[in-house]
């Protein structure tokens, strides 16, 4: 389950980044965020995302 996700993401970093700003829940903040960190190659793998967002990689797959 650690793996690549098999997502494309079409937003870039800059808009990804502007979002994130304006989210208000935390789970739409999440789910910015681990977008936020593929995008910008800060993490490459599923499991990477899960340590650092503290969520398991179950909840990442979901």
């Amino acid at each position: 389950m650690s793996g690549r996700p098999h997502i494309k993401i079409t937003e870039s970093v800059e808009n990804l980044r502007k979002i994130l700003k304006h989210q208000k829940r935390i789970l739409a903040y999440n789910k910015v965020q681990m977008l936020y960190l593929f995008q910008s190659k800060q993490v490459e793998t599923v499991r990477e995302v899960s340590a650092v967002l503290g969520k398991s990689e179950a909840t990442i797959h979901r």
